[in-house]
C-alpha cells in the first residue's frame, strides 16, 4: 500500500495514537525494498491530527488530501491488532531524500516546539529561532579594541560578574577616561566655573525641604547667581511642585526631572501600571545571529545619534528616548532626517495607554509612560512628525493633528525588531549594531554628575526620587555609554558612562532595538532546520511531495501543531509581528 506524504504511522487496535515526535522536525527515511516497517505509538490525548478512526475488523479507510494531492491508502490486515503498513513512494529519482525527523521517544515531558509565522511563511522544523541578519553595514570605527586604551590592562575588559569592587571601577575609569579634559570633575566644580556660588542659606533651605521631601538633600543643592536663588540637581515632578510652593521666587529652570515610581490607572486597559518604565516584560532568547556574536572590547555608536535633546521640566523622558531611537535608526540606514517631535511621540504614548487628554498634557508628559518593548514597536513603526510642526519646547503644535499624523508616516522605521532583554545581553546587541532603550532608578550620582560624565560606581540608585529613560549606545569595558535628554550641559555633552554594577542595581527595564540588514536573505543563512530550501521549493511547486506547513486552513487532514487554548498571546498582540510559541508536553 502506498502514500505520498513522507510520514509513517502504526496504528494498533484498541489503543489510541500517541504522537511520536519531539520537536516538529521530520526526517524522511527511505523505505527499503520489501516494505520496511517503522512503528510509532501515538496516544489519543496528545493527538492533534484530524484523521478518521480506523474501525475494528480492519475496515479500509481512504485519506485524501486535495491541497497536497497526496493519497493515503490503508490495507486491511484481517487479524486483530495487526499492523497497518504505510509505504512511501519516492517522487522521481531513486535515492532522493527529504529529511523529516520523528523521534521515537514517547516519554512525557518531551519538548515540542511549534512556530506560527504570519504571511504564509513556512514553519521551521528545528526548534531553533530563525537565523536572521539584524545588523546594518556600519562604519568600522564604531567597533574598537583594547589597543586604543594604552593605559588599560586586560583585566579592565574582563566582564564584571558581580566580583568587581568600586575600586576596580575607579581604576578602569582612570584607564579609559583619565586623559579627558574634565576627568574627576564634579557638578559643584562645574557650577562654580559657570559663576554659581553655594547659597549661604543652603542648609536651612534643605532642612525645610526635608520636612516635606525625605532625602531631598541628596539630590538638590541651592546656589546663588546674580542675587538669584537657583536650586540645582534633579527631582521628581511631585517634588518640583513642592519646591515651587516653598521657594516661589527661586529660579527652578536648572532642576532636571525624573518620573516618580507609582501606580496609576490606565483608562484604556483598566489596569495599574508603574510609571514611567518599570513595567517588566517577558524576556526572550536572542535570535541566533545575535546570540552567536562575540562581544567587542568597545562599541561607540554616537556618530549615528541625533543631537542631545532637553526634555525640560516634564515627564517626557521615554518619549525623548524613543524619538531619539527613531532618529538613530534612520540615520543608521543612511537617511538624512530632520529633528523629530518628542511631544508628538508622547501623544502617541498616551493614546496607546488610554490616558490621552490634550496637547498641553502631552507636552507635560502626564504621569509618565508604560514600559516594555510594545510601545516602542508601535511608535517606531508608526513614526513621528518633524519637530518644526511641534517644537519640543512648545506646549502646543504649529499645525493640526491630521498634518502631524500624515508627516509622521515619512519618518517611521521598517524592518525593526524590539524585544526585552537581560543586562547580560546588552553587549551582544551593541556588538551587532543595535542599541537599547533603558529605564532605570535614579540616585544621588545623577545629581553629582560632572563634565567627565563618569558615574560613581559606589552609588546604588535607590529610585527614591524617580525613574528615568535613556538610550544605551555603546560601552567601554564595564562602562555603558548612555544618551540622556537633560541637555548638553549635563554630563559629557549630554552623555554619561554608567558602571555595570550601578545599572544592575537600578532595576533596569531593557528593550533592544535591532535593525534588520541586507547581509543575507531571510531563512537562508544558517538554515539548518529548514529541510526544503528555496531551490527545492521552486522545483517542487505543485509537487505532492512538498510539505506545506502553513496556510492550509482548508485542508481537513492538515496537521495542526498550534493549540489555541495554550496560545500565550492575546488578540492585542497580533499587531506585533511574527508570533512564536514553544509548548512543553
Amino acid at each position: 500500500m502506498n502514500y505520498d506524504d513522507d510520514d509513517e504511522y502504526v496504528e494498533e487496535e484498541g489503543g489510541g495514537e500517541e504522537e511520536s515526535g519531539g520537536e516538529e522536525e521530520y526526517e524522511e527515511e527511505e523505505v527499503e525494498e520489501g516494505g520496511e516497517e517503522e512503528e510509532y505509538e501515538e496516544e489519543a490525548e496528545e493527538e492533534e491530527y484530524e484523521e478518521e478512526e480506523v474501525e475494528e475488523g480492519g475496515e479500509e479507510e481512504e485519506y485524501e488530501e486535495e491541497a497536497e494531492e497526496e493519497e493515503y491508502e490503508e490495507e486491511e490486515e484481517g487479524e486483530e491488532g495487526e499492523e497497518e503498513e504505510y509505504e512511501e513512494e519516492e517522487d522521481g529519482e531513486e535515492g532522493e531524500e527529504e529529511e523529516y525527523e520523528e523521534e521515537e521517544d514517547g516519554e512525557e515531558g518531551e519538548e515540542e516546539e511549534y512556530e506560527e509565522e504570519e504571511d504564509g511563511e513556512e514553519e521551521e522544523y528545528e526548534g531553533e529561532e530563525e537565523d536572521e541578519e539584524f545588523s546594518l553595514e556600519l562604519d568600522d570605527d564604531v567597533f574598537g579594541d583594547r589597543s586604543e586604551y594604552p593605559d588599560a590592562e586586560d583585566g579592565d575588559f574582563e566582564e564584571d560578574e558581580g566580583d568587581w569592587t568600586p575600586e576596580d571601577y575607579e581604576s578602569s575609569a582612570q584607564a579609559f577616561f583619565g586623559d579627558g579634559e574634565y576627568f574627576g570633575d564634579t557638578a559643584e566644580q562645574q557650577y562654580m566655573d559657570d559663576g554659581y556660588e553655594l547659597c549661604e542659606d543652603n542648609e536651612q533651605y534643605l532642612s525645610e525641604l526635608e520636612d516635606e521631601i525625605e532625602g531631598i538633600s541628596d539630590v538638590v543643592q541651592f546656589y546663588n547667581l546674580d542675587d538669584t536663588v537657583v536650586p540645582r540637581g534633579f527631582v521628581s515632578m511631585e517634588e518640583l511642585s513642592t519646591i515651587k510652593k516653598l521657594h516661589p521666587d527661586a529660579d527652578l529652570s536648572k532642576l532636571h526631572t525624573a518620573v516618580p515610581v507609582k501606580k496609576s490607572a490606565s483608562k484604556k486597559a483598566g489596569k495599574s501600571r508603574k510609571s514611567p518604565i518599570s513595567q517588566k516584560s517577558s524576556k526572550k532568547k536572542l535570535a541566533g545571529s545575535v546570540s552567536n556574536i562575540d562581544s567587542k572590547d568597545t562599541v561607540d555608536l554616537r556618530k549615528y545619534c541625533s543631537p542631545v535633546g532637553d526634555q525640560g521640566q516634564t515627564s517626557r523622558c521615554s518619549a525623548f528616548a524613543w524619538t531619539h531611537a527613531i532618529e538613530m535608526a534612520l540615520k543608521m540606514k543612511g537617511e538624512e532626517i530632520p529633528p523629530l517631535a518628542c511631544s508628538y511621540t508622547m501623544l502617541s504614548f498616551q493614546n496607546l495607554q488610554g490616558d490621552m487628554q490634550d496637547f498641553e498634557y502631552a507636552y507635560s508628559g502626564g504621569e509618565g509612560t508604560m514600559g516594555g518593548p510594545e510601545p516602542g514597536i508601535e511608535i517606531m513603526s508608526a513614526g513621528t512628525c518633524r519637530e518644526e510642526l511641534w517644537p519640543n519646547d512648545a506646549e502646543e503644535p504649529e499645525v493640526e493633528i491630521e498634518d502631524m499624523e500624515d508627516d509622521a508616516g515619512n519618518y517611521c522605521v521598517e524592518n525593526v525588531e524590539i524585544e526585552s532583554i537581560e543586562l547580560e545581553d546588552v553587549k551582544k546587541i551593541l556588538s551587532a549594531g543595535g542599541f537599547v532603550h533603558v529605564g532605570m532608578n535614579t540616585g544621588k550620582a545623577f545629581s553629582e554628575m560632572g563634565r567627565d560624565g563618569v558615574m560613581n560606581a559606589a552609588e546604588a540608585p535607590s529610585g527614591q526620587h524617580g525613574r528615568h529613560a535613556m538610550l544605551i549606545v555603546g560601552y567601554i569595558g564595564n562602562y555603558y555609554i548612555i544618551k540622556n535628554s537633560w541637555g548638553t550641559e549635563w554630563g559629557d555633552n549630554g552623555y554619561c558612562y554608567i558602571p555595570k554594577n550601578v545599572l544592575a542595581e537600578s532595576e533596569p527595564d531593557l528593550s533592544a532595538v535591532l535593525i534588520k540588514g541586507n547581509k543575507g536573505n531571510k531563512g537562508n543563512k544558517g538554515n539548518k532546520g529548514n529541510k526544503v530550501d528555496d531551490e527545492d521549493n521552486e522545483d517542487n511547486e505543485g509537487n505532492g511531495k512538498k510539505r506545506k506547513k502553513a496556510n492550509n486552513e482548508d485542508n481537513g487532514k492538515k496537521r495542526r501543531k498550534i493549540d489555541d487554548e495554550d496560545d500565550e498571546f492575546n488578540e492585542d498582540d497580533e499587531d506585533y509581528g511574527r508570533r512564536r510559541k514553544i509548548r512543553k508536553r
